[in-house]
């Protein structure tokens, strides 16, 4: 597994993490602050998969761990 595929799993585990806040399910025990931070983590997590699949693409960089997932 090369850097980008480690920094794509990673990102992946972050949109999943947060999924929930973003969606508007509120955890209980969960702050709004908290709720707000984790909704912007999982927004920015999936915008930067996003542009590393932007620039994959105009660079013509082809991974197998993308061509296997379908999620992102």
């Amino acid at each position: 597994m090369n850097l980008v595929q480690k920094i794509e799993e990673w990102l992946k585990e972050e949109v999943a993490e947060n999924e929930q806040y973003h969606d508007g399910v509120d955890s209980a025990g969960v702050s709004s602050t908290d709720v707000e931070l984790l909704r912007g983590r999982h927004e920015c997590a999936e915008g930067l998969l996003n542009q590393i699949k932007k620039w994959k693409k105009e660079l013509g960089i082809e991974v197998a761990y993308q061509r296997d997932s379908q999620d992102g």
